[in-house]
């Protein structure tokens, strides 16, 4: 797949703001040129941050994970609950700050409705980054270089021209297919098959589920990540496993220690598992593992140290 080389920004050399009136009083913009990035949240009203380093370089630290984005134009999307975690170099091109609320309706029209604003708005509690990005994205990013050009009011675009053209909502577009296109456009394919939007939803919700298997989880999350109701999201897990989705966590939980306790590294105990499981107590773990297996894990981990020795 061919790659795109970065159009040349010949405003790279000072910044301008371009306000972009929002709908909740809050003033949106775009600024172009080298950027100094500030842990600090301004009090703009909005409530995210789009950095596209067209110099090809975007390098940092957010919280405790070191940041070297390359690529023809490597992209950063960072929440503002995520801000102060971040520190970042200067970087030569686009800093976007938007709401989050026009970024949910414009991942609902791009992938046709089958993810709604609900359902979307999980995804932007957390960082997202391109690094070298190819093909789809790549394009993206490219096609938002261009809308720059047209917003800057020093380039040669009369105003009447320009504003029938509707690209805040462009802009709003183009940053979400760049950073979650392919997952809603793969999502409103399966969503023409029978009982396709219904698994993808499931699918996605599941993999949520054992990423943050190491912290205690309500069902009030797992209802707004789906966007399902608490019925809704019952009754799905029910057709699929046969239990409801507690029980399903508590299964899956409980399977993933079983094969810790089997194997134990030599740091391993009952409540260092128990932790990374989600589980604040040691002694719920144990009544948990006991109701689910007929055995202590503590029994459990003697008799595998026992073999191994």
């Amino acid at each position: 797949m061919s790659s795109h080389s970065a159009l040349p920004l010949t405003f790279a050399t000072r910044s301008i703001n371009l306000p972009m009136s929002g709908t909740t009083g809050s003033e949106s913009w775009l600024r172009i040129g080298r950027h100094r990035w500030s842990p600090i949240p301004q009090n703009d009203g909005c409530d995210c941050s789009v950095l596209i380093a067209t110099g090809g370089l975007l390098e940092g630290t957010l919280g405790d994970h070191s940041l070297r984005l390359r690529g023809p134009r490597p992209a950063l999307f960072l929440p503002d609950r995520c801000r102060r975690q971040a520190l970042l170099g200067e970087f030569d091109g686009l800093w976007l700050r938007l709401e989050t609320d026009r970024l949910e309706r414009a991942a609902a029209q791009v992938s046709g409705h089958s993810w709604s604003s609900r359902r979307f708005a999980p995804l932007l509690l957390e960082p997202v980054s391109l690094d070298g990005a190819e093909g789809s994205a790549q394009r993206h990013l490219q096609r938002l270089e261009v809308v720059a050009r047209l917003l800057d009011p020093n380039a040669d675009h009369p105003p009447e021209e320009v504003e029938p053209l509707a690209l805040r909502e462009v802009l709003d577009r183009l940053v979400v297919l760049a950073l979650w296109g392919d997952r809603l456009q793969r999502s409103s394919r399966q969503a023409g098959h029978p009982g396709g939007e219904r698994e993808a939803i499931l699918e996605d919700l599941l993999a949520w589920i054992r990423a943050n298997s190491h912290r205690p989880l309500h069902l009030a999350e797992l209802e707004q990540r789906s966007g399902y109701s608490d019925r809704s999201l019952r009754n799905a897990f029910q057709a699929r496993f046969g239990c409801p989705p507690k029980q399903w966590i508590r299964q899956t939980r409980m399977e993933s220690a079983r094969q810790r306790l089997l194997d134990p590294g030599p740091d391993d105990s009952i409540s260092t598992i128990a932790r990374d499981h989600g589980y604040q107590h040691v002694s719920q773990f144990s009544r948990d593992f006991r109701c689910v297996f007929g055995q202590r894990p503590s029994l459990l981990m003697r008799q595998a140290r026992r073999a191994v020795s």
